[in-house]
């Protein structure tokens, strides 16, 4: 075996195994054939060792992948389980093998036998990538694999703990686009389990910059849909409009003709119940200037009647169907909130 400087990490290499690998991965395979799984994974161990202490990483790579696909090529799924939790647990392991290894077993998920199986390899994974940054990506989409499987299995609060502190955010790995749908997850997850202050919480890390590039529209009308229910619950007539203002400015919107109208008459519903203010009557002004209020009786009647100075009836023209338009249908909105808002319609007419 040759002498070497550096290994391919720059760490004093001691020993270089490469010809002893060539000869390893066939004999520990035949032994997982002709004696058993357990033998080949013992043999291949003490090989691990060896190049873990020389410092030849580009072997200790190669082995402890070759044990978890020796593994899997059985169907050994708990052995494949154990194998994952010694390499993790190896004393001064390789970041390199880690990294291998994590890579290779994450490809198995979707080739698990059952859920059960699924969850505990996940899990297994999980606790190998917890608390390493240079598998920051896995970690966070392994937290999110779990609290779906909880979810699907009624455990919402499990599922809203398992993803609650994913911080995922602040990870360089993953992209604007997954980083944007990871957090959807988590106000969703918090809205299912009516944690409307964790909702909060979360929905302030969403870049709100960010959802108005190309690319995000879906992002972000799924975003502004769950913070009207969010603002439902907090019953603030003003950011629901804001919420639909924005859902309607959006070119997915603004391409079907039923939801644009629905989102800008949702808007003009929620605008009318806000308390008038500046912010109020300049929103009005401007939806006035629409073409699209113009061509849509409901809205443009109500904005001209809001925008004119001059007392307003009670019940006033067309206020019937506000009151029963879809947006108070809405599986979030239960029979007192509803009926909370709609009382404000008589406050408001009676504000301007």
């Amino acid at each position: 075996m040759a002498e070497l400087a550096t290994s391919a990490t720059g760490m004093e290499l001691r020993k270089e195994y490469t010809e002893e690998l060539k000869t390893i991965i066939p004999m520990s395979q035949e032994m997982a054939t002709t004696e058993s799984l357990e033998a080949a994974i013992n043999v291949l161990l003490a090989f691990e060792k060896k190049c873990r202490l020389a410092n030849d990483f580009t072997n200790l790579k190669e082995v402890c992948v070759h044990m978890v696909r020796l593994c899997r090529e059985k169907n050994d799924w708990p052995k494949l389980n154990s194998v994952l939790a010694v390499i993790n647990k190896r004393r001064s392991q390789s970041k390199s093998a880690i990294q291998a290894v994590v890579e290779e077993a994450y490809a198995y998920l979707e080739q698990c036998p059952s859920v059960q199986a699924k969850t505990d390899l996940a899990t297994t994974l999980k606790e190998v990538v917890d608390g390493k940054i240079y598998v920051e990506a896995q970690s966070a989409r392994l937290h999110l694999m779990l609290a779906l499987l909880l979810e699907e299995q009624n455990d919402i609060g499990g599922a809203c703990d398992m993803i609650q502190d994913v911080h995922v955010e602040t990870y360089g790995s993953i992209s604007k686009l997954e980083k944007a749908e990871y957090i959807l997850q988590q106000i969703r997850l918090n809205l299912l389990r009516k944690d409307y202050i964790r909702t909060m919480i979360q929905s302030r890390k969403m870049n709100r910059k960010t959802i108005e590039e190309a690319g995000f529209e879906k992002v972000k009308i799924s975003f502004y849909n769950m913070m009207v229910e969010y603002y439902t619950k907090e019953k603030d007539a003003w950011e629901i409009c804001l919420c639909y203002s924005k859902i309607y400015d959006t070119s997915i919107t603004k391409a079907d003709e039923a939801t644009k109208m629905a989102a800008l008459e949702s808007c003009v519903i929620f605008l009318v119940l806000s308390k008038f203010d500046n912010h109020a009557s300049d929103m009005m002004h401007r939806l006035k200037l629409l073409k699209d209020v113009e061509n849509n009786a409901l809205c443009s009647n109500v904005i001209t009647l809001f925008t004119t100075v001059e007392i307003i009836p009670h019940p006033f023209n067309g206020q019937e169907l506000l009151e029963n338009h879809a947006c108070f249908s809405k599986a979030f909105f239960d029979a007192d909130s509803a009926a909370e808002f709609k009382k404000q319609f008589h406050v408001r007419t009676r504000t301007v």
